[in-house]
């Protein structure tokens, strides 16, 4: 499973994303969760381009962190396998 959740596309490498799986014990209806930290941060939330969630979900969600994290909204390239940044801010509430 491990090998599947690690595997990117060839053609997405240009999103220079990271993905980090810890040993974690704090355990929450099921889900797992790490306290960010001095090394463990957010940067930028990426919102799909299907996805339902508001920007004041999010920055609720973030709660004080909100004000340090870029957040918008993407969508499919028209002509290229990549995922681009959604410019018509408007299209999302």
């Amino acid at each position: 499973m491990k090998k599947l959740l690690l595997t990117k596309f060839k053609h997405w490498e240009y999103e220079q994303e990271y993905r980090v799986f810890l040993g974690l014990t704090d355990e929450i209806n099921g889900l797992y969760f790490a306290d960010f930290s001095k090394d463990l941060s957010v940067k930028c939330i990426i919102v799909g381009a299907q996805s339902e969630i508001t920007r004041a979900e999010i920055s609720q969600a973030l709660g004080s962190l909100s004000k340090n994290v870029e957040v918008f909204k993407a969508r499919a390239g028209f002509k290229s396998f990549e995922v681009e940044r959604n410019e018509n801010e408007s299209m999302w509430i």
